[in-house]
């Protein structure tokens, strides 16, 4: 009977696969955990730049209407400055 024969040159390449792909992974894992970091970082900054350019296209409406629009600076006058025409009264009640 025959002794069955171990076949060391393939075991052999499989360890040293299994070597490499592990170290592989040791050094490249960081890298793509920290890359991924990155990306939702620039998605949450990029979010946020989206909502300041939209805050500053309205303040910048508000100006433009203050500044040439007689009714909107007449209703900030009124509302915010508590200011009245001549000869008229203003009446505030609690809400």
């Amino acid at each position: 009977m025959k002794s069955a024969r171990i076949p060391w040159k393939s075991i052999l390449y499989v360890l040293l696969v299994l070597i490499v792909l592990c170290t592989g992974g040791y050094y490249l894992l960081p890298g793509f955990i920290r890359l991924q970091d990155m990306h939702d970082t620039e998605t949450e900054l990029e979010k946020a730049v989206r909502d300041k350019e939209d805050q500053q296209a309205e303040l910048e409406k508000n100006l433009y209407d203050l500044q040439y629009d007689p009714v909107a600076s007449e209703k900030v006058a009124r509302d915010e400055m508590g200011m009245s025409k001549d000869n008229e009264m203003i009446y505030k009640f609690d809400r």
